[in-house]
C-alpha cells in the first residue's frame, strides 16, 4: 500500500515513470500476497496513469484486469467504479460501448446504499461527469448537458470540488458547443 501511495504521489506531481515503476512493485508484492482487492487497486493506478497519459489502450487493459480482481469478490462500489474507467478507457475506440458501460456503472452504483457507502455522491458524480463527456465525444450534447445537471444536481455536491469543477466544465462545454 505504500507503494501505491508513493506511487499516486509521483503521478500527481508528473513524474509518470517513476510512478509506474511505484505501481510496478506494489502489483509484485500485492500478487504474492494474493489479495485481490490489493491487486485490483494497485492495477487500477497503473491503468490511471496510462489514461491521464492518452494511453487508453494499455488503461483499458489495466483496467479490465482490476475488474476481474474485483469481480472474484463481488464488490459492487468497486465494479461501478472500474466500469465508469473502462468507459473513459474505451471512448476512443467504441463509443457504443463507452456508454454501455458508463450505463452499466450507473445501474450498479443505483444498487448500492448511500447510508452505508460513504463515497456514494462521489462516485456517482465520477460516473455522470464520465458519461457526459463520453455523450459530448459522440455529438450527443443535450444527453451530456443532461448528465453534467444530474452531477451538479446531486444534495451535497458543492462538497466534491474535483468532480464538481469538472461537472460545470462539462456542462459550459455542452452549451457553448
Amino acid at each position: 500500500m505504500t507503494l501505491s501511495l508513493l506511487g499516486s504521489v509521483h503521478h500527481h506531481h508528473g513524474r509518470i515513470e517513476t510512478a509506474l515503476d511505484c505501481f510496478g512493485l506494489a502489483y509484485t508484492y500485492a500478487e504474492t500476497s494474493g489479495r485481490p482487492n490489493l491487486l485490483s487497486q494497485t492495477l487500477y493506478c497503473i491503468g490511471d496513469v496510462h489514461l491521464s497519459q492518452g494511453r487508453h489502450r494499455e488503461a483499458y487493459g489495466m483496467f479490465r484486469r482490476a475488474l476481474d480482481q474485483v469481480a472474484q469478490n463481488a464488490h459492487t462500489f468497486q465494479q461501478a467504479f472500474l466500469l465508469a474507467r473502462l468507459g473513459t478507457a474505451q471512448e476512443t475506440t467504441d463509443l457504443d460501448s463507452a456508454l454501455s458501460l458508463h450505463h452499466e456503472a450507473l445501474a450498479l452504483h443505483e444498487q448500492l446504499d448511500p447510508l452505508k457507502e460513504p463515497h456514494y455522491d462521489r462516485l456517482e458524480m465520477d460516473i455522470r461527469c464520465r458519461l457526459g463527456q463520453t455523450y459530448a465525444t459522440a455529438g450527443l450534447l443535450h444527453e451530456g448537458r443532461e448528465q453534467y445537471l444530474a452531477a451538479l444536481a446531486i444534495p451535497g455536491a458543492e462538497t466534491h470540488t474535483f468532480e464538481y469543477a469538472r461537472a460545470e466544465a462539462g456542462l459550459a462545454t455542452c452549451q457553448t458547443a
